[in-house]
């Protein structure tokens, strides 16, 4: 025991005691003593409350919560509720978690969330989200809103973007480049960055499911880029591969981008499965050599003049 302790505890005795019978009445006083003596620390932590309010406002509640419960109801109930309180939180959280729209960083190979940096690059027609939490049946219905959210202001989403696609100064370019452009609008990509998915169970694997066949039914193909070995592991037990291709995944945000860049300007000239095959080769032989440059004109006619037997082809 404490020397505030003890002498708090004597000042009671013997202030209680000359009121009592032979002392007897002074023990619940002087508990109460060694109880307000025992607390005096965790009062003086209300100076911390703005810290923590300013850190989390989420904590600080709890804090709030676990503080009041303890003090009006009693100590084990009042932890109980705290414990309570901070498991609804966290349920909470997981249901509504951020989800971000992504672009590349001007000079770099990052794709960061547009909201933080200015200096950002944007594809037209191509849309790249990150959900930051796993998908699990709590959150599968915010993961559907922010699906449909991006699909219907996709034009809203372009017109705040700069475009990185640019025509050549020749005139004949320039209406090859117009009337390309004029056929790619329809052509949309949606990339989901599936770094934030830590855990994905039975209702977030069907509900990729049906958000890849209702978007491409809209005319809208989505990858899927970066998932975690874990997650890959788990869409392959769940049959996800059955229902989406594996040439739809991708390791990184920057294969995938790539890939959706150069399928919507080669769309024009090539069906998809011949693209698909022609892609691995065309990759390694003209990657890009920085990140803002683009060695797609020289792909383009290299392709073309080895795909020429297949003519002017044009899917959908």
């Amino acid at each position: 025991m404490s020397s505030s302790q003890t002498f708090a505890r004597l000042k009671w005795h013997f202030t209680c005691a000359p009121v009592s019978k032979n002392g007897r009445s002074s023990g619940a006083c002087i508990l109460a003593s060694i109880i307000i003596v025992a607390l005096l620390d965790m009062f003086a932590k209300f100076q911390q409350i703005p810290r923590i309010w300013a850190i989390s406002k989420i904590d600080c509640a709890i804090w709030i919560v676990a503080f009041l419960a303890t003090a009006c109801v009693d100590v084990m109930d009042g932890l109980a509720i705290a414990i309570v309180f901070a498991l609804l939180t966290t349920v909470f959280r997981l249901q509504w978690p951020n989800w971000h729209i992504l672009a590349n960083v001007t000079g770099t190979m990052e794709y960061r969330d547009v909201e933080r940096y200015r200096q950002v690059n944007f594809v037209q027609g191509i849309c790249i989200v990150r959900f930051d939490a796993p998908l699990l049946f709590t959150n599968v219905g915010h993961f559907r809103a922010m699906i449909e959210y991006v699909s219907k202001h996709w034009d809203n989403l372009e017109c705040n973007s700069s475009t990185t696609e640019q025509s050549s100064e020749e005139e004949d370019e320039m209406e090859k480049n117009q009337r390309r452009q004029s056929c790619l609008r329809s052509r949309k990509f949606l990339i989901v960055d599936c770094s934030g998915f830590v855990y994905v169970d039975m209702m977030g694997v069907n509900c990729l499911k049906e958000v890849y066949e209702e978007l491409l039914c809209s005319d809208i193909r989505v990858f899927f880029a970066a998932p975690k070995a874990p997650v890959r592991e788990l869409f392959e037990a769940a049959g996800l591969y059955n229902s989406v291709k594996k040439s739809n995944f991708y390791p990184t945000l920057y294969d995938a981008m790539f890939f959706a860049q150069h399928r919507r300007c080669w769309s024009l000239y090539l069906p998809f499965n011949i693209f698909q095959k022609c892609f691995a080769f065309f990759r390694t032989s003209f990657p890009l050599q920085e990140p803002g440059d683009s060695c797609m004109d020289t792909i383009e006619r290299k392709l073309i003049r080895h795909c020429s037997a297949f003519g002017r082809l044009d899917t959908r």
